[in-house]
C-alpha cells in the first residue's frame, strides 16, 4: 500500500439501486492509485452482493452487524484507510473520470490547502441534470472561493454548508479525529468548519461529479430530518462560536464594541453574533437567547450588557417573546428562493402533515408527469 494513495470512503445502507453506477464511476477514474472502503451498514438488499461482484483488489467491503448510521460507518472506514488523501462518495452519486486526478494535482501543488472540492451536476433519479428552477442544490453548491480560512468560516457561518460532501478530497491530517458521531445531518458541515480553522479550502470551478437529489439520501427532507437538523445546527454552530479564539472571532464577525477585550466582553459579542450574524434560523436564535440568559443571571454580565451594549433585561424579554423564526436576514434568505421552490416546499409540507404525501407522489407518477 503506497502512502500517496487516495482512500475513498463509501458508507451505504440499502443502496443497491444506484450502487453499480457509483462503483463504476470510481473504477473509471483516470487516477488509478486508490483504495475503496465500502462499509455496508446492515443492508437488507443486494448491496453487499453488488460490491462482491467486482473482482478488484483495491476494493474492501466491511460490514456492520447492526445499522449504526452514517458517521459510525464513516469513522470505521477512516480507521481502515491507509492513504494520504481521503475522498468521499455516496451510493447514489457518481464521479466523472478526471475528478481524483485534478484534485490530487491541486492539493500537491498547494500545501496550505486542507480540502479540495469541485462544482457538481445535480441530477434526478434518471441521471438527468437539473436546472436552478428544479433544485435549490444547483445554486447552493456553486460557491466562489474565499481568500483566507477566516473568510471561509464567515461564509459557512452566514450562508450555510455551501460545499458538496461527495465532491471533496482531503489531506488525511486535516481530518483530525474524523466525524462527530453526535451529528447526522450536519456531520460534513462540522468537518468543513473544523478544517477551516487551520487550513485553506478550495473549490475547483469545474463540474467533476453528479450529486443526486434523492429523497432517500441523508439530506432528503422530512419532518424528522428537519427537527434533527434544527437541533444539530444549533448545537454545532453555538459550540463552534463559543470555541472561537478572540482573534479569529474578531476577523470573522467583527465587533459590535471595538474596545471589547476580555472574556466577559467576548461572551457578549458571541451572544450577539449568534443572534444577528450567523444564519438566521430558530436553532441559532434559541442558542443566542440561552447565552443572554446566562449573562443576565450574573450582576457582572447584566452590567456589561447594559453599559457597553445598551442591552437591558427588557430587550431580552422582547426577544424571547418573538417568533423564533423572525429576523430580517432569515426572511431575506427565504424570500430570495424562487417562487416555485417555495410553493413546492409549502405544498409538500402540508401534504406530509395531512399524511397524503406518498399518495400524491403515486398519483403524479401514475399520470406520467
Amino acid at each position: 500500500m503506497k502512502a500517496e494513495q487516495i482512500s475513498i470512503l463509501l458508507p451505504v445502507h440499502n443502496g443497491a439501486r444506484h450502487l453499480r453506477h457509483t462503483l463504476q464511476s470510481v473504477l473509471a477514474q483516470t487516477d488509478p492509485d486508490w483504495e475503496l472502503i465500502v462499509v455496508d451498514d446492515a443492508s437488507t438488499d443486494d448491496t453487499a452482493a453488488i460490491v462482491r461482484e467486482l473482482q478488484d483488489t483495491r476494493i474492501r467491503l466491511l460490514s456492520n452487524p447492526r445499522n449504526e448510521h452514517i458517521c459510525h460507518s464513516l469513522n470505521i472506514a477512516l480507521a481502515a484507510a491507509q492513504g494520504r488523501w481521503i475522498a468521499r462518495i455516496d451510493a447514489d452519486d457518481f464521479w466523472y473520470p478526471e475528478k481524483l486526478s485534478l484534485q490530487r494535482a491541486y492539493l500537491e501543488a498547494h500545501e496550505d490547502c486542507g480540502a479540495c472540492f469541485t462544482y457538481v451536476d445535480v441530477v434526478d433519479e434518471q441521471d438527468r441534470p437539473l436546472g436552478e428552477n428544479e433544485s435549490w442544490f444547483v445554486r447552493h453548491f456553486h460557491v466562489e472561493n474565499q481568500p483566507t480560512p477566516e473568510a471561509w468560516q464567515k461564509l459557512l457561518l452566514t450562508e450555510g454548508c455551501r460545499l458538496c460532501h461527495p465532491s471533496v478530497l482531503l489531506r488525511r491530517e486535516a481530518m483530525g479525529e474524523g466525524y462527530d458521531p453526535a451529528l447526522v445531518q450536519v456531520q460534513d458541515f462540522e468537518l468543513w468548519l473544523r478544517v477551516a480553522r487551520r487550513w485553506r479550502l478550495h473549490v475547483l470551478p469545474t463540474v467533476l461529479m453528479a450529486y443526486r437529489a434523492s429523497e432517500d439520501s441523508v439530506s432528503a427532507r422530512s419532518a424528522a430530518v428537519d427537527r434533527r437538523s434544527d437541533y444539530e445546527m444549533g448545537l454545532m454552530i453555538a459550540r463552534y462560536v463559543d470555541e472561537m479564539p478572540p482573534e479569529c472571532f474578531r476577523e470573522v464577525f467583527g465587533l459590535r464594541v471595538p474596545e471589547a477585550a476580555n472574556r466577559l466582553d467576548f461572551a457578549c459579542e458571541k451572544a450577539f453574533a449568534l443572534l444577528e450574524r450567523t444564519i438566521r434560523a430558530p436553532f441559532y436564535r434559541s442558542r443566542a437567547l440561552d447565552r443572554f440568559a446566562a449573562l443576565l443571571h450574573t450582576p457582572e454580565g447584566m452590567a456589561r450588557l447594559r453599559e457597553k451594549y445598551g442591552f437591558r433585561p427588557v430587550d431580552f424579554y422582547r426577544l424571547s417573546s418573538e417568533d423564533a423564526a423572525n429576523g430580517e436576514q432569515w426572511l431575506t434568505a427565504v424570500e430570495a428562493l424562487p417562487a416555485h421552490v417555495l410553493i413546492k416546499a409549502s405544498a409538500k409540507k402540508l401534504l406530509r402533515k395531512l399524511g397524503l404525501l406518498q399518495s400524491a407522489k403515486k398519483l403524479i407518477r401514475g399520470s406520467g408527469q
